[in-house]
């Protein structure tokens, strides 16, 4: 469960004495749960008021923020492919 919540909480020691496919789960969700924390903060913080648009238009008078939609499917995928890009190029 600390791997989807990103809290890094580990029980089983010594972790190099495990199996593969329990090291693979583990690495697995701990990047399932690092990127969903960050997509989850993306699509709920903007709901309850405390998104990025709000501290734009706090912050910056020059530009109209109306112009700036928030699309959070555009920029979960953004942020996917950025992360498995990323992912890719450390296992290489």
């Amino acid at each position: 469960m600390s791997g989807f919540t990103t809290t890094g909480a580990t029980v089983l020691t010594p972790i190099e004495g495990n199996p593969y496919a329990i090291l693979f789960w583990r690495d697995f969700i701990q990047w399932l749960g690092g990127m969903g924390i960050i997509v989850l903060v993306v699509a709920i913080l903007p709901a309850l008021g405390a998104g990025g648009m709000q501290l734009f238009k706090s912050e910056v008078p020059g530009p109209e923020p109306d112009r700036l939609k928030p699309r959070i499917k555009e920029t979960a995928k953004l942020l996917w492919g950025v992360y498995i890009i990323i992912s890719a190029l450390q296992v290489a």
